[in-house]
Protein backbone atom coordinates (compact mmCIF):
# COMPACT_ATOMS: atom_id res chain seq x y z
CA UNK A 1 0.00 0.00 0.00
CA UNK A 2 2.51 1.85 0.62
CA UNK A 3 4.23 2.28 -2.30
CA UNK A 4 0.89 2.61 -4.10
CA UNK A 5 0.32 5.49 -1.82
CA UNK A 6 3.67 7.30 -2.96
CA UNK A 7 2.37 6.75 -6.64
CA UNK A 8 -0.67 8.33 -6.55
CA UNK A 9 1.16 11.34 -4.20
CA UNK A 10 3.57 12.12 -6.93
CA UNK A 11 1.48 11.74 -9.79
CA UNK A 12 -1.94 13.80 -8.15
CA UNK A 13 0.84 16.44 -7.79
CA UNK A 14 2.25 16.77 -10.49
CA UNK A 15 -1.40 16.81 -12.92
CA UNK A 16 -2.49 19.46 -10.12
CA UNK A 17 0.27 21.60 -10.91
CA UNK A 18 0.58 21.38 -14.49
CA UNK A 19 -3.31 22.16 -14.56
CA UNK A 20 -2.55 25.54 -12.73
CA UNK A 21 0.61 26.48 -14.37
CA UNK A 22 -1.22 25.75 -17.67
CA UNK A 23 -4.18 27.97 -17.20
CA UNK A 24 -1.59 30.86 -15.69
CA UNK A 25 0.38 30.70 -19.23
CA UNK A 26 -3.14 31.02 -20.91
CA UNK A 27 -4.40 33.68 -19.41
CA UNK A 28 -1.58 35.65 -17.43
CA UNK A 29 -2.98 38.01 -14.11
CA UNK A 30 -2.82 41.88 -14.64
CA UNK A 31 -1.30 42.23 -12.03
CA UNK A 32 2.34 41.02 -10.69
CA UNK A 33 1.98 41.77 -7.28
CA UNK A 34 2.82 38.59 -5.06
CA UNK A 35 2.58 37.46 -1.57
CA UNK A 36 3.88 34.13 -0.07
CA UNK A 37 2.57 32.38 3.42
CA UNK A 38 3.74 29.27 4.69
CA UNK A 39 2.64 27.61 7.74
CA UNK A 40 3.62 24.56 10.56
CA UNK A 41 1.60 23.21 13.29
CA UNK A 42 3.08 20.22 15.12
CA UNK A 43 0.49 18.49 17.29
CA UNK A 44 1.85 15.14 19.37
CA UNK A 45 -1.12 13.42 20.93
CA UNK A 46 -1.39 10.28 23.70
CA UNK A 47 -4.90 8.83 23.10
CA UNK A 48 -6.80 6.17 25.08
CA UNK A 49 -9.71 4.00 23.19
CA UNK A 50 -11.63 1.40 25.55
CA UNK A 51 -13.35 -0.51 21.90
CA UNK A 52 -11.78 1.14 18.88
CA UNK A 53 -13.28 -2.01 17.12
CA UNK A 54 -16.45 -1.52 18.33
CA UNK A 55 -16.99 -5.59 19.18
CA UNK A 56 -19.28 -6.80 21.19
CA UNK A 57 -17.48 -9.26 23.01
CA UNK A 58 -13.69 -9.67 23.95
CA UNK A 59 -13.42 -6.03 23.62
CA UNK A 60 -9.79 -4.53 23.19
CA UNK A 61 -8.19 -0.94 24.67
CA UNK A 62 -5.48 0.40 23.04
CA UNK A 63 -3.46 2.96 23.75
CA UNK A 64 -1.63 5.38 20.86
CA UNK A 65 0.60 7.63 20.12
CA UNK A 66 -0.02 10.09 17.48
CA UNK A 67 2.19 13.13 15.43
CA UNK A 68 0.13 14.56 12.79
CA UNK A 69 2.83 17.47 11.06
CA UNK A 70 0.29 19.67 8.84
CA UNK A 71 2.57 22.13 6.17
CA UNK A 72 0.45 24.81 5.08
CA UNK A 73 1.40 27.49 1.99
CA UNK A 74 -0.04 29.99 -0.03
CA UNK A 75 0.80 32.26 -3.00
CA UNK A 76 -0.64 34.70 -4.49
CA UNK A 77 0.47 36.41 -7.87
CA UNK A 78 -1.74 39.17 -9.37
CA UNK A 79 -5.72 37.53 -9.48
CA UNK A 80 -4.14 34.10 -9.03
CA UNK A 81 -4.12 32.29 -5.34
CA UNK A 82 -2.01 28.93 -5.16
CA UNK A 83 -2.42 26.64 -2.03
CA UNK A 84 -1.11 23.33 -1.04
CA UNK A 85 -1.35 21.65 2.23
CA UNK A 86 0.17 18.54 3.31
CA UNK A 87 -0.33 16.41 6.54
CA UNK A 88 0.74 13.10 7.93
CA UNK A 89 -1.01 11.45 10.85
CA UNK A 90 1.76 8.79 12.47
CA UNK A 91 0.13 6.78 15.20
CA UNK A 92 2.33 4.29 17.21
CA UNK A 93 -0.12 1.69 19.15
CA UNK A 94 0.28 -0.28 21.82
CA UNK A 95 -2.56 -3.75 20.67
CA UNK A 96 -1.89 -3.65 17.05
CA UNK A 97 -4.83 -6.67 16.95
CA UNK A 98 -7.38 -3.61 18.26
CA UNK A 99 -5.65 -0.02 16.09
CA UNK A 100 -2.91 -0.76 13.81
CA UNK A 101 0.39 1.24 13.36
CA UNK A 102 -0.47 4.05 10.70
CA UNK A 103 0.95 6.23 8.21
CA UNK A 104 -1.65 8.46 7.06
CA UNK A 105 -1.01 11.56 4.35
CA UNK A 106 -3.27 14.11 3.06
CA UNK A 107 -2.28 16.56 0.04
CA UNK A 108 -4.79 18.95 -1.06
CA UNK A 109 -3.47 21.23 -3.96
CA UNK A 110 -5.65 23.97 -5.32
CA UNK A 111 -5.31 27.12 -7.82
CA UNK A 112 -8.01 29.82 -7.73
CA UNK A 113 -8.11 32.96 -10.75
CA UNK A 114 -10.43 35.61 -9.54
CA UNK A 115 -11.82 38.13 -11.79
CA UNK A 116 -14.36 41.15 -11.69
CA UNK A 117 -17.43 39.31 -11.00
CA UNK A 118 -16.61 36.01 -9.68
CA UNK A 119 -13.61 33.20 -9.88
CA UNK A 120 -12.73 29.56 -11.03
CA UNK A 121 -10.83 27.27 -9.47
CA UNK A 122 -9.17 23.92 -8.89
CA UNK A 123 -8.90 21.55 -6.11
CA UNK A 124 -7.19 18.07 -6.01
CA UNK A 125 -7.28 15.92 -2.96
CA UNK A 126 -4.70 12.70 -1.71
CA UNK A 127 -5.72 11.00 1.48
CA UNK A 128 -5.62 7.29 3.35
CA UNK A 129 -7.72 7.14 6.56
CA UNK A 130 -8.51 4.30 8.69
CA UNK A 131 -11.77 2.96 7.95
CA UNK A 132 -12.24 2.62 11.39
CA UNK A 133 -12.89 6.63 11.38
CA UNK A 134 -13.94 6.88 8.08
CA UNK A 135 -16.70 4.39 7.54
CA UNK A 136 -18.07 5.08 11.38
CA UNK A 137 -18.86 8.65 9.96
CA UNK A 138 -19.95 7.39 6.68
CA UNK A 139 -22.48 4.00 7.35
CA UNK A 140 -22.13 2.99 10.35
CA UNK A 141 -19.65 0.41 9.33
CA UNK A 142 -16.45 -0.70 11.36
CA UNK A 143 -15.64 -4.29 11.46
CA UNK A 144 -11.55 -3.48 11.27
CA UNK A 145 -8.58 -0.87 11.37
CA UNK A 146 -8.22 -0.93 7.82
CA UNK A 147 -7.10 1.70 5.15
CA UNK A 148 -9.50 4.02 2.85
CA UNK A 149 -7.62 5.70 0.23
CA UNK A 150 -9.03 8.50 -1.71
CA UNK A 151 -8.69 10.34 -4.49
CA UNK A 152 -10.55 13.38 -6.15
CA UNK A 153 -10.07 16.26 -8.35
CA UNK A 154 -12.91 19.02 -8.87
CA UNK A 155 -13.59 22.32 -10.90
CA UNK A 156 -15.66 25.52 -9.45
CA UNK A 157 -17.06 28.41 -11.30
CA UNK A 158 -19.11 31.29 -9.45
CA UNK A 159 -20.17 34.56 -10.80
CA UNK A 160 -22.13 37.50 -10.77
CA UNK A 161 -25.11 37.40 -13.53
CA UNK A 162 -26.10 40.68 -12.39
CA UNK A 163 -26.56 43.03 -8.91
CA UNK A 164 -29.37 40.25 -7.91
CA UNK A 165 -28.51 37.06 -9.64
CA UNK A 166 -25.50 34.59 -9.73
CA UNK A 167 -24.69 31.03 -10.70
CA UNK A 168 -22.11 28.50 -9.25
CA UNK A 169 -20.95 25.63 -11.05
CA UNK A 170 -18.99 23.02 -9.33
CA UNK A 171 -17.90 19.29 -10.73
CA UNK A 172 -15.97 16.61 -9.02
CA UNK A 173 -14.74 12.82 -10.20
CA UNK A 174 -13.60 11.11 -6.66
CA UNK A 175 -12.24 7.73 -6.62
CA UNK A 176 -12.32 5.38 -3.63
CA UNK A 177 -10.21 1.99 -2.57
CA UNK A 178 -9.66 0.37 0.19
CA UNK A 179 -6.38 -2.35 0.81
CA UNK A 180 -7.36 -5.58 0.53
CA UNK A 181 -7.78 -6.50 3.92
CA UNK A 182 -10.95 -4.82 3.52
CA UNK A 183 -13.45 -7.50 2.55
CA UNK A 184 -17.14 -5.98 3.76
CA UNK A 185 -16.58 -2.76 1.51
CA UNK A 186 -15.70 -2.37 -1.92
CA UNK A 187 -14.29 0.10 -4.05
CA UNK A 188 -15.88 3.25 -6.29
CA UNK A 189 -16.05 6.05 -8.22
CA UNK A 190 -18.67 8.96 -8.07
CA UNK A 191 -18.84 11.47 -10.48
CA UNK A 192 -20.91 14.84 -9.59
CA UNK A 193 -21.74 18.44 -11.37
CA UNK A 194 -23.97 20.60 -9.24
CA UNK A 195 -25.57 23.81 -10.55
CA UNK A 196 -27.00 26.81 -8.39
CA UNK A 197 -28.87 29.74 -8.93
CA UNK A 198 -28.87 32.33 -6.16
CA UNK A 199 -31.16 35.73 -5.95
CA UNK A 200 -30.86 38.51 -3.84
CA UNK A 201 -34.34 39.60 -2.39
CA UNK A 202 -32.46 42.51 0.00
CA UNK A 203 -29.37 42.39 1.57
CA UNK A 204 -30.16 39.38 4.04
CA UNK A 205 -32.16 37.16 2.24
CA UNK A 206 -30.88 35.05 -0.63
CA UNK A 207 -33.35 32.37 -2.24
CA UNK A 208 -31.68 29.91 -4.35
CA UNK A 209 -32.58 26.83 -6.65
CA UNK A 210 -29.53 23.51 -7.26
CA UNK A 211 -29.60 20.60 -9.27
CA UNK A 212 -27.22 18.06 -9.06
CA UNK A 213 -26.21 14.74 -11.35
CA UNK A 214 -24.18 12.29 -10.08
CA UNK A 215 -22.84 8.43 -11.47
CA UNK A 216 -22.05 5.78 -8.53
CA UNK A 217 -20.14 3.07 -9.99
CA UNK A 218 -19.06 0.46 -7.31
CA UNK A 219 -16.45 -2.47 -8.44
CA UNK A 220 -18.77 -5.37 -7.85
CA UNK A 221 -22.14 -4.07 -8.79
CA UNK A 222 -23.93 -1.98 -11.73
CA UNK A 223 -23.61 1.93 -12.03
CA UNK A 224 -26.15 4.22 -10.48
CA UNK A 225 -27.74 7.25 -11.82
CA UNK A 226 -28.26 10.26 -9.24
CA UNK A 227 -30.15 13.55 -9.63
CA UNK A 228 -31.99 15.53 -7.24
CA UNK A 229 -33.60 19.18 -7.63
CA UNK A 230 -33.59 21.48 -4.43
CA UNK A 231 -34.89 25.26 -3.57
CA UNK A 232 -33.62 26.97 -0.60
CA UNK A 233 -32.98 30.33 0.93
CA UNK A 234 -30.15 31.79 3.12
CA UNK A 235 -31.31 34.22 5.88
CA UNK A 236 -29.08 36.90 8.35
CA UNK A 237 -31.68 37.63 10.76
CA UNK A 238 -29.05 39.53 12.42
CA UNK A 239 -24.89 39.90 12.16
CA UNK A 240 -25.10 37.31 15.18
CA UNK A 241 -27.33 34.90 13.81
CA UNK A 242 -28.00 33.22 10.43
CA UNK A 243 -29.98 30.29 8.94
CA UNK A 244 -29.96 28.60 5.45
CA UNK A 245 -32.33 25.75 4.77
CA UNK A 246 -33.19 23.96 1.60
CA UNK A 247 -35.99 20.78 0.14
CA UNK A 248 -35.94 19.18 -2.53
CA UNK A 249 -36.45 15.25 -4.48
CA UNK A 250 -34.29 12.81 -5.75
CA UNK A 251 -34.17 9.97 -7.76
CA UNK A 252 -32.14 6.94 -8.74
CA UNK A 253 -31.58 4.76 -11.75
CA UNK A 254 -30.15 2.37 -12.88
CA UNK A 255 -29.27 -0.84 -10.62
CA UNK A 256 -32.22 0.54 -8.52
CA UNK A 257 -35.17 2.92 -9.24
CA UNK A 258 -36.29 5.20 -6.41
CA UNK A 259 -37.49 8.27 -5.39
CA UNK A 260 -37.10 10.07 -2.48
CA UNK A 261 -36.78 13.32 -0.68
CA UNK A 262 -34.38 15.57 0.83
CA UNK A 263 -33.86 18.80 3.20
CA UNK A 264 -31.19 20.52 5.25
CA UNK A 265 -31.60 23.26 7.88
CA UNK A 266 -28.58 24.98 9.28
CA UNK A 267 -28.66 27.79 12.20
CA UNK A 268 -25.51 29.50 13.52
CA UNK A 269 -25.41 32.07 16.38
CA UNK A 270 -22.45 33.90 17.99
CA UNK A 271 -21.41 36.19 20.78
CA UNK A 272 -18.58 37.95 21.83
CA UNK A 273 -17.88 34.73 23.69
CA UNK A 274 -20.02 31.74 22.41
CA UNK A 275 -20.69 29.93 18.81
CA UNK A 276 -23.44 28.21 18.39
CA UNK A 277 -24.42 25.73 15.26
CA UNK A 278 -27.43 23.24 14.91
CA UNK A 279 -27.93 21.11 11.59
CA UNK A 280 -30.39 19.01 10.40
CA UNK A 281 -30.38 16.70 7.36
CA UNK A 282 -31.84 14.14 4.98
CA UNK A 283 -29.41 13.39 2.68
CA UNK A 284 -28.48 10.29 0.11
CA UNK A 285 -24.64 10.07 -0.89
CA UNK A 286 -22.00 7.12 -2.05
CA UNK A 287 -20.74 4.80 0.38
CA UNK A 288 -18.56 1.61 0.44
CA UNK A 289 -21.17 -0.93 1.24
CA UNK A 290 -21.96 -1.29 -2.64
CA UNK A 291 -24.91 1.45 -2.48
CA UNK A 292 -25.99 5.26 -2.40
CA UNK A 293 -26.80 5.48 1.37
CA UNK A 294 -29.74 7.19 3.05
CA UNK A 295 -29.34 8.96 6.28
CA UNK A 296 -30.60 11.21 8.68
CA UNK A 297 -28.49 13.57 10.24
CA UNK A 298 -28.78 15.94 13.63
CA UNK A 299 -25.34 17.91 14.20
CA UNK A 300 -24.92 20.63 16.91
CA UNK A 301 -21.61 22.58 18.30
CA UNK A 302 -21.08 24.82 20.80
CA UNK A 303 -17.59 26.97 21.87
CA UNK A 304 -17.32 28.97 24.54
CA UNK A 305 -14.20 31.68 25.03
CA UNK A 306 -12.84 31.30 28.71
CA UNK A 307 -10.70 33.98 28.35
CA UNK A 308 -7.66 35.12 25.85
CA UNK A 309 -6.21 31.85 26.47
CA UNK A 310 -8.67 29.11 27.01
CA UNK A 311 -11.77 27.61 25.43
CA UNK A 312 -14.28 24.98 25.92
CA UNK A 313 -15.53 23.06 23.02
CA UNK A 314 -18.83 20.66 22.89
CA UNK A 315 -19.77 18.47 19.38
CA UNK A 316 -22.64 16.10 19.20
CA UNK A 317 -23.51 14.45 16.07
CA UNK A 318 -26.40 11.88 15.26
CA UNK A 319 -26.91 9.72 12.60
CA UNK A 320 -29.82 7.18 11.27
CA UNK A 321 -28.34 5.23 8.67
CA UNK A 322 -31.75 4.34 6.20
CA UNK A 323 -29.89 2.29 3.62
CA UNK A 324 -26.76 0.87 4.43
CA UNK A 325 -26.15 -1.63 7.56
CA UNK A 326 -29.73 0.24 9.26
CA UNK A 327 -27.55 1.11 12.27
CA UNK A 328 -27.61 4.32 14.66
CA UNK A 329 -24.37 5.98 15.35
CA UNK A 330 -23.37 8.67 17.87
CA UNK A 331 -20.34 10.62 18.33
CA UNK A 332 -20.36 13.43 21.63
CA UNK A 333 -16.94 14.84 22.39
CA UNK A 334 -15.58 17.40 24.82
CA UNK A 335 -12.40 19.77 24.64
CA UNK A 336 -10.31 22.16 26.18
CA UNK A 337 -7.61 24.39 25.11
CA UNK A 338 -5.37 26.68 26.44
CA UNK A 339 -2.29 28.72 24.98
CA UNK A 340 0.28 27.90 26.71
CA UNK A 341 3.26 30.34 25.19
CA UNK A 342 3.21 31.84 22.00
CA UNK A 343 3.65 28.90 20.04
CA UNK A 344 2.72 26.53 22.39
CA UNK A 345 -1.38 24.94 22.90
CA UNK A 346 -2.28 22.50 24.97
CA UNK A 347 -5.57 20.26 24.16
CA UNK A 348 -7.87 18.10 26.46
CA UNK A 349 -10.37 16.09 24.84
CA UNK A 350 -13.15 13.34 25.61
CA UNK A 351 -14.85 11.47 23.24
CA UNK A 352 -17.71 8.84 23.44
CA UNK A 353 -18.85 6.59 20.27
CA UNK A 354 -21.90 4.54 19.85
CA UNK A 355 -23.32 2.39 17.18
CA UNK A 356 -26.66 0.87 18.04
CA UNK A 357 -28.49 -2.07 15.09
CA UNK A 358 -30.58 -4.71 15.05
CA UNK A 359 -27.78 -7.25 16.25
CA UNK A 360 -25.83 -4.85 18.99
CA UNK A 361 -25.56 -2.01 20.89
CA UNK A 362 -21.86 -1.07 21.43
CA UNK A 363 -19.69 1.85 22.24
CA UNK A 364 -16.33 3.36 22.75
CA UNK A 365 -14.81 5.88 24.91
CA UNK A 366 -11.97 8.24 24.10
CA UNK A 367 -9.33 10.24 26.28
CA UNK A 368 -6.63 12.19 24.21
CA UNK A 369 -4.46 15.16 25.46
CA UNK A 370 -2.63 16.89 22.96
CA UNK A 371 0.69 19.74 22.82
CA UNK A 372 0.61 21.56 20.01
CA UNK A 373 3.68 23.39 18.42
CA UNK A 374 2.44 26.07 16.14
CA UNK A 375 5.01 28.23 13.54
CA UNK A 376 2.05 30.36 11.95
CA UNK A 377 4.04 32.32 9.27
CA UNK A 378 8.04 31.65 8.68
Amino acid sequence: MATSSTKVLKVTCAHTLYVGLGFAVLFPANSSAETFQQSLTLPLSIEYETNPRLLTNNEKSVRRTILKPDYSLMLTQGNDQFSADFSLNIERSSNQSASEEREDPNLVLAWTRSYERGEFGITANFSEQSTRISEFDDTGLVSADNTRQTRSIGGHWNTALSERYNFALNADVTKVEFDSQTGSLNDYDNKSINARLGYSVNEQIESYAQISLSRFEPATSSKTNFRSLDLGAAWAISEQFNIDGNIGINKTSGSSSESGWQAMLNAEYMTARTRTNIGLSRSRSPSGAGIINESNQLSAGWTYNLSEKENLGLDFNYRENLTSNQSDTVLLSANYTRALAQDWDFKLSAAHRNRDDENSNVSSNILTATIIYKLPDF
